[in-house]
């Protein structure tokens, strides 16, 4: 009831900017800044079911840059991602 933050991903750091949500079979994505860079999140709406999907560039370099968007395709989710490999490619998660 009321309205809450559903998790504190930069505790210490400053702002997330979590950006581009979408919902998903009751669960919505998005992606912030967190610990290991800008990559792709996912919450039911409660701090314990708040979590990083991927680090889709290993260490602190963003997997996703900032003002992607995210879309649903069927279950998944698919966005424009940096694995550190390959540049700026389609992904599904």
């Amino acid at each position: 009831a009321g309205t809450f933050r559903s998790a504190d991903i930069r505790s210490a750091s400053g702002s997330s900017r979590p950006q581009g949500f979408t919902a998903i079979g009751g669960l919505a994505y998005f992606h912030a800044l967190g610990a290991d860079g800008r990559e792709l999140w996912r919450t039911d709406g409660t701090p314990s079911g708040t979590r990083q999907v991927v680090d889709l560039f290993p260490g602190t370099s963003d997997g996703i840059r900032d003002r992607s968007k995210l879309a649903a395709l069927g279950a998944r989710v698919v966005f424009g991602g940096n694995d550190g490999a390959s540049g700026f490619e389609p992904f599904l998660s």
